[in-house]
C-alpha cells in the first residue's frame, strides 16, 4: 500500500507487485510486474500507476513495452572485460566524472527509471558506456524540458606494461525530440598522467577539453 502524497487527505493506493529473478553464472536479471489503484483491484481502467499498459502501436512502443519489464540487469562485475550493470539504485558517473558525477537513478512507481552503465576493457584499450534510462520516458515525452542522456567512451593505454599515460576519447549526448536542436554531443578529450600508483597512495594528473556539437540540426559552437 502506499500515498502519492503522505499526510495528505488522498487516498492510500493499493496493488500487487511481481518480481521474479533469475540468476546464471555471472549473469542475473530481476522481471517486474506491478499496479497500484485508488480503485478496484479488478479494474484495469483505474489502474494509474502500471507497467502492464501494453503499447504495440509502433517499433519504438513495442520496445519500451518490453523493457517496462525490466526490473535489473548485471553481468560480470568491476574489472571484468565486459562488465554491465542496470538498475535504479547505483549512481553512475562517466568520462572522469566531469561531465557526469554521481547521477542518482531514482525510481518507483510514480517515477520509473532504469540506469544503465557499462564498463569493460583489457590491457591497451577500455570502454565505457550509459544510458539514463533504459525505459526510454524522455523520448516519447514530446517535452522540450524531458532530456534522455547517454556516454560512449573509449580509453586506449598506449604501454599498459610500463608508464601507463592514457588517452581517453568520450562524447555524452543530449537528445530530446520536442527541443529545438534535438541532437547535442559533449566529445572530450581526456589525458591522463599517472604520478604514484601504489596500495596506500594512488594520485594521477589530467587534462580534459570538451566542446558541444548539435548535431541535429548540425551547428558547431564551443
Amino acid at each position: 500500500m502506499s500515498r502519492s502524497n503522505l499526510g495528505s487527505t488522498d487516498d492510500p493506493y493499493i496493488g500487487i507487485s511481481i518480481n521474479p529473478f533469475f540468476s546464471y553464472n555471472a549473469f542475473s536479471i530481476g522481471m517486474q510486474a506491478y499496479f497500484l489503484t485508488d480503485g478496484s483491484l479488478t479494474s484495469v481502467s483505474t489502474w494509474d500507476f502500471t507497467n502492464l499498459d501494453f503499447d504495440f502501436s509502433s517499433v519504438l512502443g513495442g520496445i519500451r513495452t518490453a523493457l517496462k519489464f525490466i526490473d535489473f540487469i548485471k553481468y560480470g562485475s568491476d574489472g571484468d572485460v565486459f562488465h554491465l550493470v542496470a538498475n535504479d539504485q547505483t549512481p553512475i558517473s562517466f568520462g572522469k566524472k566531469i561531465m557526469v558525477n554521481h547521477m542518482a537513478i531514482a525510481s518507483g512507481p510514480f517515477e520509473r527509471n532504469l540506469g544503465l552503465y557499462s564498463k569493460g576493457g583489457s590491457g591497451w584499450w577500455g570502454y565505457e558506456l550509459f544510458l539514463d534510462n533504459v525505459y526510454l520516458d524522455n523520448i516519447v515525452a514530446n517535452d522540450a524540458l524531458s532530456n534522455q542522456f547517454g556516454g560512449l567512451g573509449l580509453i586506449v593505454t598506449p604501454n599498459p606494461n610500463g608508464y601507463r599515460f592514457a588517452i581517453g576519447l568520450s562524447s555524452l549526448f543530449k537528445i530530446n525530440p520536442a527541443a529545438t536542436t534535438q541532437l547535442v554531443a559533449y566529445p572530450t578529450l581526456d589525458l591522463t598522467f599517472p604520478i604514484k600508483n601504489e596500495r596506500k597512495l594512488q594520485a594521477e594528473a589530467y587534462v580534459s577539453a570538451t566542446t558541444a556539437l548539435n548535431l541535429f540540426p548540425f551547428e558547431f559552437t564551443t
